[in-house]
C-alpha cells in the first residue's frame, strides 16, 4: 500500500471508532476471472446496502482501477474515489462524506447521521 493509501485507510479507521461505523482497509474484491481488485477502504451500511468501496482519486486512470470500479458496481457496491483531503480525520468532513453517501445500513442510523446531501 503507498503512503497516502495508508494514510486514507489509517483516516478511516479513526472514523470508525470516532463515528460508531464499520470499515475494513485494505481488501479487495474477486472479479470472475479470479483476479484481485484491491480498494483502499470498505465502508459498510452507507452509499448502497453492500457499503462503499473506494480508491483514490486518479485510480480510475488505470487498468485496475476501472476494473476495480466496474466490479464493485456490477457486485451492488457504491464506489467512490477519494482525494488527498481524507489522509487526516477531519470529522466533519467524513461526517459530510456518510451523509452525502446516504445511509443504508439495517435498523437506526448513527446519531450524528443528518442525510444531508453535499453541498445543501
Amino acid at each position: 500500500m503507498e503512503r497516502i493509501e495508508e494514510a486514507v485507510a489509517d483516516a478511516w479507521s479513526i472514523a470508525a471508532r470516532d463515528l460508531g461505523i464499520t470499515v475494513k482497509t485494505d481488501g479487495s474484491l474477486i472479479d470472475e476471472q479470479g483476479h484481485s481488485r484491491r480498494y483502499v477502504v470498505h465502508v459498510a451500511d452507507f452509499g448502497r446496502a453492500k457499503g462503499t468501496v473506494c480508491s483514490l482519486i486518479g485510480s480510475t486512470e488505470t487498468d485496475d482501477g476501472r476494473a476495480l470500479r466496474r466490479l464493485a458496481e456490477e457486485a451492488g457496491y457504491f464506489w467512490s474515489a477519494l482525494g488527498g483531503g481524507y489522509a487526516r480525520y477531519r470529522r466533519e468532513l467524513f461526517v459530510a462524506t456518510l451523509d452525502d453517501w446516504q445511509w443504508f445500513g439495517p435498523g437506526q442510523p448513527p446519531g450524528w447521521y443528518s442525510g444531508t446531501p453535499w453541498g445543501h
